[in-house]
């Protein structure tokens, strides 16, 4: 994701959004047949190479991102950005979900992990035919676009020299290295502390899962509203988000684990949408999939930082118990 979200979005700019995601899709479709063909023949080598292909193409999301932005007003930006994340946040709580029911032949015998990606490829075909049939072409007549180069290296050193888009990348790097240690941290304090065991650990974070999707139904849109200046709403987000934490760290409570996620899974979705609505008020039309390929890149660097964290913090906290 590092690498290939910027590349995605530079693509996207330049090719347009239609084409650089059936492009994506296409990836995604040749992805999973390397990694269907090294299940058929036990090749971990092969297994690898597709999984990190298929993270590259994975990447992809930002284009989907930029094209709803696009489409969007300014005043319906926001609203729009939690809508399509709202759409991949579902993804990844049906998609397991799909996963494991066809790769377990306790269920039914014909059931197995070839049949999940067989499935998968399926449903990646589907997408593309739609898109294809119904997502309108890109006509952009930017001379800035036309002009770029396809690989300009350039332009992201252009969009960094912005004090504004760095101010806001760092802000989504730490939301992102804070995500990633609540997940690890949490998985460890569920299993370690109250004896969750890996089914009712996957329930919480389900669980969690929902309420982002249920904050970016009504929580984004609602305070995008009453706070119309995006810094302050970004602003009541971290400290909801701090705040949280806090009271996590001194009233451990079982009840209290399942109630906190009511307020940090809101907080992280405001200020995901408003990070990729801020990016895309600082820099230009030409530029609307660089900026966002930046800030996904910053989710890989969150989970970097985060092992480190995990490691040598909560680990240490956690083995004193």
């Amino acid at each position: 994701m590092f690498f290939g979200a910027p590349l995605w979005g530079m693509l996207s700019d330049k090719l347009g959004r239609k084409t650089s995601i059936l492009y994506a899709l296409g990836g995604i479709v040749f992805s999973l047949i390397i990694i269907l063909k090294a299940l058929q023949i036990h090749s971990l080598l092969l297994l690898m190479l597709g999984q990190a292909l298929l993270g590259v193409m994975d990447a992809s999301e930002v284009i989907a991102q930029a094209a709803i932005i696009d489409i969007s007003t300014a005043a319906q930006k926001t609203k729009n950005i939690a809508l399509v994340s709202l759409a991949g946040t579902l993804g990844i709580i049906v998609g397991p979900l799909f996963g494991g029911v066809f790769s377990d032949q306790a269920i039914f015998h014909g059931f197995n992990d070839k049949m999940a990606i067989e499935i998968a490829i399926s449903a990646v075909m589907i997408s593309l035919f739609v898109i294809q049939l119904l997502l309108p072409g890109q006509s952009n007549k930017s001379v800035e676009v036309i002009e770029a180069k396809l690989f300009d290296i350039s332009r992201f050193k252009a969009l960094l020299r912005n004090a504004l888009i760095r101010k806001v990348l760092a802000l989504f790097l730490c939301l992102e290295v804070s995500l990633a240690v609540f997940y690890q941290a949490m998985s460890i304090l569920l299993y370690k502390t109250y004896f969750f065991t890996s089914a009712m650990i996957g329930e919480y974070f389900s669980v969690f899962s929902l309420s982002i999707c249920l904050a970016y139904l009504f929580v984004v849109p609602m305070l995008s509203k009453l706070v119309p200046n995006k810094w302050k709403a970004v602003a009541i987000a971290f400290a909801v988000l701090g705040l949280s934490a806090l009271i996590l760290f001194f009233c451990m409570s079982e009840v209290f684990i399942w109630l906190i996620m009511m307020t940090i899974g809101p907080a992280f979705a405001v200020i995901y949408c408003l990070s990729l609505s801020l990016l895309s008020d600082f820099s230009s039309s030409a530029d609307q999939g660089k900026v966002i390929g930046l800030n996904m890149s910053m989710v890989a660097v969150g989970f970097l930082f985060s092992v480190v964290m995990i490691t040598v913090v909560p680990l240490i906290y956690l083995t004193q118990l």
